[in-house]
């Protein structure tokens, strides 16, 4: 990371920096990747940032079904465990239902 420890810490930096990337969601520290927003907008940009995300935010199953339904780019980053509960496919489904194909 090339940005100093102080403007990783700065939260609209954070912002602008994930927007434009969610590769930079990777190099913030663990608090921001527990962060639901600044990890939503992240999901905003690319459903890839789901895997910089911190484990928690990728196990909330709620936080998991609202970002599909603002971007289904999600689908393909998703554990593959989730993909085995039954309940969470049709609630994926319900709220995206691209997530069949």
């Amino acid at each position: 990371p090339h940005a100093s420890e102080g403007l990783r810490e700065d939260p609209d930096f954070r912002r602008s920096a994930v927007r434009l990337s969610c590769e930079a969601l990777r190099f913030l520290p663990d608090e921001a990747r527990s962060d639901r927003e600044l990890v939503s907008v992240a999901l905003l940009s690319s459903g890839a940032a789901i895997r910089h995300a911190a484990r928690e935010l990728q196990e909330d199953r709620s936080f998991l079904i609202a970002s599909l339904r603002r971007n289904s780019s999600i689908l393909c980053h998703l554990p593959e465990e989730l993909w085995r509960d039954r309940e969470f496919v049709l609630d994926a489904v319900h709220a995206c239902p691209s997530a069949l194909r």
